[in-house]
């Protein structure tokens, strides 16, 4: 009877693991690449700032001059294979900086510009967010893509702040630059970030499967005590107390890891 409460301990202390490390482990996911280990962005060509929207026959708002049609032609989708002489060259998408080949990237440029808002506000969190990505696409090689750099990274990356007033017909809107400090020394500190946060992550999933096996082991050593104190009159009881117990446990060690 012992043997088998034993093994219904055991399993039951098994499954909990198992729920603990398929929800806390922390999955590295790469970006996805092309052939040339490059991320690619693509960015949909826009009219200038300078030019003015004029009214259209038919169109219920103004259009920019130039960009309106009025036939079109069916023709078959142009071929997406390349030959390997036209594949692009390591000039083009990669350049050296302090003797090391890195990959293309604003914030490699230093300046990294948000789009136009309505506000000085929303500006400037605009060009945040586009720094934002643009951190994940340049840590892309060392660091996963799901893994959010923390804010005061962020704010140490940002040297200065410009604001540029656009004027309007319907008003004046904004546009924010922000000069990003793209030093090797800031790079590892975001990584040594990350390391360390994955160090914690792996630390304390140990730690819960540690806590889950310990608490098997006292729920089975308190059900032989007492069994053994009681002459087996409450031997369901304490095996219904004592996998409550394990439960009790591995619900509370979840909630402490996530």
């Amino acid at each position: 009877m012992k043997s088998l409460t034993f093994l219904f301990l055991l399993v039951l202390g098994m499954i909990e693991l198992w729920v603990l490390g398929s929800h806390c482990v922390c999955r590295e996911e790469r970006p996805q690449r092309n052939a040339y280990g490059v991320t690619r962005q693509v960015a949909l060509a826009t009219p200038s700032e300078s030019s003015e929207r004029e009214p259209a026959d038919g169109l219920p708002v103004p259009i920019y001059p130039g960009t309106r049609v009025d036939t079109a032609e069916i023709q078959p989708p142009h071929a997406t294979t390349k030959r390997l002489s036209e594949a692009p060259t390591a000039s083009r998408l990669s350049t050296r900086i302090q003797g090391q080949t890195t990959v293309l990237s604003m914030v490699e440029h230093q300046v990294v510009r948000g789009q136009i808002s309505a506000t000085e506000t929303r500006a400037r969190n605009d060009a945040r967010v586009q720094l934002q990505h643009q951190v994940t696409a340049w840590l892309a090689s060392d660091i996963p893509a799901a893994w959010k750099p923390p804010a005061p990274l962020i704010d140490r990356l940002i040297v200065r702040t410009e604001l540029e007033p656009v004027e309007k017909d319907y008003g004046t809107l904004y546009k924010a630059t922000l000069h990003v400090d793209s030093t090797p020394a800031r790079r590892a500190e975001l990584i040594a970030a990350y390391q360390h946060e994955l160090v914690v992550r792996r630390m304390g999933l140990m730690g819960g499967g540690l806590a889950g096996i310990l608490t098997c082991l006292a729920a089975l050593a308190g059900y032989i005590r007492a069994d053994e104190a009681t002459k087996g009159y409450y031997t369901n009881w304490l095996r219904a107390a004592a996998a409550a117990g394990v439960g009790a446990s591995g619900v509370l060690i979840y909630q402490v890891l996530t």
